[in-house]
Formats: C-alpha cells, sequence, structure tokens
C-alpha cells in the first residue's frame, strides 16, 4: 500500500490480489477493505501498525500485567524487550542471561547478568513467561558440543494462573446468572 499513489491505485492492486484468494471477497468488500486501509494509512488519528516500528503493548488495571511488572523495574524493562523481539512469533526463544549481559541488550544493566536472571525468575514465577524447554547449558550434538539453553515462551493470557479453589471462597457476586 506504500507504493500506491492513491486510492484508485489501491483498489486495484486489492482487486489484483483478490483474484488470487478462494473464495473471492465480493467487489463490496475488496472496496470496503481498501478504503479501511488507505484510511488507517492517511487519517492522522488512526495510525498503521503494520510495518511500521515495532511496539509494545502492555495491559493495565486489575487483569492486566503493568500491576505485576510495577513490582519489579528490571522485569518490566527485560519483558518489554523479549516483548519486542519475540512478541510477534510463536517459536521458543532464549534468554541467556550472560550473553545478554555481554553485548548490553538493556544498557541500564550496566553487564550484570544477575540482573538479566532475577529478572527472567519473576517473569517466570509471576507466569509472564513460560519455560517450555529445560537446557543443559551444553549438549553433544553431531560430535560437536553445542548450546542447549532454557527456551521460554509468552502464555496465551500472561498473568498468574489461579489454582483450585481450596478455602471455598464463593464465585463473586452474580458470576454465571446470565448463563442459566
Amino acid at each position: 500500500m506504500r507504493h500506491c499513489d492513491d486510492f484508485e491505485a489501491l483498489l486495484d492492486v486489492a482487486h489484483t490480489r483478490n483474484a488470487d484468494y478462494h473464495p473471492l471477497l465480493s467487489d463490496s468488500e475488496v472496496e470496503k477493505t481498501a478504503r479501511s486501509a488507505w484510511d488507517y494509512e492517511h487519517n492522522s488519528e488512526k495510525e498503521n501498525w503494520v510495518s511500521g516500528p515495532q511496539r509494545v503493548v502492555l495491559t493495565g488495571g486489575n487483569n492486566g500485567i503493568l500491576p505485576i511488572l510495577y513490582q519489579n523495574a528490571d522485569a518490566l524493562a527485560l519483558y518489554v524487550k523479549l516483548q519486542e523481539a519475540h512478541g510477534a512469533r510463536v517459536e521458543p526463544f532464549a534468554i541467556p542471561p550472560k550473553e545478554m549481559a555481554a553485548v548490553g541488550v538493556i544498557p541500564a544493566f550496566k553487564k550484570s547478568h544477575h540482573r538479566y536472571r532475577t529478572a527472567r525468575d519473576f517473569l517466570l514465577k509471576n507466569g509472564l513467561i513460560i519455560k517450555v524447554h529445560h537446557g543443559k547449558g551444553r549438549t553433544w550434538r553431531d560430535g560437536e558440543l553445542v548450546p542447549d539453553p532454557h527456551l521460554f515462551i509468552f502464555p496465551s493470557t500472561p498473568g498468574p494462573k489461579s489454582g483450585p479453589n481450596i478455602t471455598n471462597t464463593p464465585p463473586p457476586w452474580g458470576y454465571g446468572e446470565d448463563q442459566q
């Protein structure tokens, strides 16, 4: 879209692309989608986040992750850096404290691998990342000693998970009434 000089050019590209898909969108749906994309690109009150700078969105409120991250500034910095680098991916990622400190991924940590490790452990303890592979540090593969780091993913809904209701606390008033 960034190479289209006007809406008609964008609409032409949209119709051309639509021809490659099955089932085809109707002409009115193609035009509606193209108009929406054009508006996001050319309306100063809307922002097109596609192919722009990297962004990280953190939620506040009672169910958000900000109240958790406000407890630990280093964890907040690491979480934002990890989201910026890996947030849009589904593949597991490593968080190697010594290597991150050596290259200064977060300059405020001043080459302290302990700060990376402590921040990582806080994120793990609070359910903001999940360890999916317990690495051994190094392992032999095909006759060669290769790195085997711990690997992590972001949960689909970040934050601590509730456990069983062992105190028999009743659910919030009105919960489930509209479901009967």
